[in-house]
């Protein structure tokens, strides 16, 4: 009976044991699922993450052609301009300093006879208007400070044109490569 008493508590020990290393498995094998679903996971995300670069990339490709032909196009459209006006790049940007020189002088002109026709105290009805309007009337705005808002306007405007006309004939000078090349 002893032997049969020992044999049980072989059979109880080896039964914990194997339970024991089936639980182990269990738990190693889950362990395993996890790292494997984390793993897929992470290369799903690189996936999607290379393709969101992958459509940015593109997207900057198109961009960039695209710029060419806007490049392309404002080089057509400056080149009518050139034959428009005459061909000559650097009459026609000295004829648009020359204009705006004109505008200035002619407005710089209009406001001292404005202001000195409202210094003598004249009669006419433009200068009683110019005068009613320095003095703050709202009602009415004066013909000639109408004028002068209008010529700088256009002054301003002109500025800016030209502004832009020098870049842009630096920039064809370059050989249309620019300063970001």
């Amino acid at each position: 009976m002893a032997l049969y008493m020992e044999l049980d508590e072989e059979r109880s020990a080896s039964a914990v044991a194997a339970n024991n290393a089936m639980a182990m498995i269990t738990r190693l094998q889950a362990e395993k699922a996890a790292v494997q679903m984390e793993a897929l996971q992470y290369q799903r995300m690189m996936e999607e993450q290379a393709e969101y670069d992958q459509e940015a990339l593109q997207r900057e490709s198109d961009c960039g052609s695209s710029s060419g032909a806007n490049q392309n196009e404002h080089e057509r459209s400056y080149d009518r301009s050139l034959e428009y006006v005459g061909g000559n790049q650097d009459d026609f940007l000295i004829d648009l300093e020359g204009e705006r020189s004109h505008l200035l002088a002619l407005l710089t002109d209009l406001e001292k006879k404005i202001y000195a026709s409202l210094d003598e105290g004249s009669d006419s009805s433009e200068v009683d208007n110019v005068k009613y309007a320095a003095r703050g009337g709202n009602e009415k705005k004066a013909p000639l400070h109408e004028e002068v808002s209008l010529i700088r306007d256009r002054l301003r405007v002109i500025e800016l044109d030209s502004g832009f006309l020098k870049h842009a004939v630096m920039t064809l000078q370059q050989g249309g490569e620019g300063p970001d090349s």
